[in-house]
């Protein structure tokens, strides 16, 4: 009886204390402000941070007013310990916090003419002034 209440323990501690796999998508885009979209869902603005549930091949959508689209194929790959059966592990048992995380960082192309981040420092650098 009482190796049973041991074993019932244990059972409910590990899960108490199961462990997690975050897996966070981070997008940075020059300049920042772009709008972000995962598999033609709007999920935020770059510099965006977010949490994935599957690996995987993703489509990455970046827009900005001024700059030419971005339209990226992503992959997603799959950390050698969320492979069975080490997953049943890293994702039930484990008492660690284990963080996976993919960064992906853009530069987006002005569509013509001058940015206006850059109108505004030849402004200043010219006092107003045109050429």
């Amino acid at each position: 009886m009482r190796e049973s209440l041991l074993a019932l323990a244990a059972a409910v501690v590990l899960c108490a204390a199961d462990g997690c796999v975050f897996r966070e998508l981070i997008v940075i885009s020059e300049p920042p402000g772009a709008d972000v979209y995962l598999d033609g869902e709007p999920v935020g603005r770059t510099p965006y941070s977010g949490r994935f549930e599957h690996y995987g091949t993703r489509r990455l959508v970046l827009r900005k007013e001024g700059y030419k689209a971005r339209v990226e194929v992503v992959r997603l790959e799959v950390p050698w310990y969320q492979y069975f059966p080490l997953d049943v592990f890293t994702d039930l048992l484990c008492p660690l916090a284990i963080y996976d995380t993919h960064e992906f960082s853009y530069r987006l192309e002005p569509v013509g003419g001058i940015p206006e981040g850059l109108k505004g420092r030849a402004e200043g650098a010219f006092g107003g002034r045109g050429r």
